[in-house]
């Protein structure tokens, strides 16, 4: 970056006091950045589950979330999800257990 963001945020901000085309571009922009923050800090939450945590939403839970959680977990944690796997017998379960150890 030759200006940094700080220049490039005033310059912006300047530009949309002229133009309320430039000003609904930095709104939402704005509020993007807002949307995906939250939702890399809710990924960063889900990631530091406990396998304790994490069961119980085992079902629930977005296939590839468990891949990440699993690329996280502890070894402790990931030793009791693959006990809980080969304790399974719920096809549906089986596969959501392969998608934690699919990295």
């Amino acid at each position: 970056e030759e200006f940094g963001e700080d220049v490039a945020a005033a310059a912006l901000q300047k530009a949309a006091a002229e133009d309320p085309r430039v000003e609904a571009y930095r709104l939402a922009v704005a509020a993007d950045e807002k949307q995906n923050r939250g939702a890399h800090d809710d990924w960063k939450q889900f990631t530091a589950l406990s396998y304790a945590e994490l069961a119980p939403q085992l079902l629930d839970v977005n296939p590839h979330r468990l891949r990440a959680w699993g690329s996280k977990a502890s070894k402790d944690d990931l030793e009791r999800a693959a006990l809980a796997f080969m304790a399974t017998q719920v096809p549906e379960e089986q596969i959501r257990y392969l998608r934690i150890f699919s990295r």
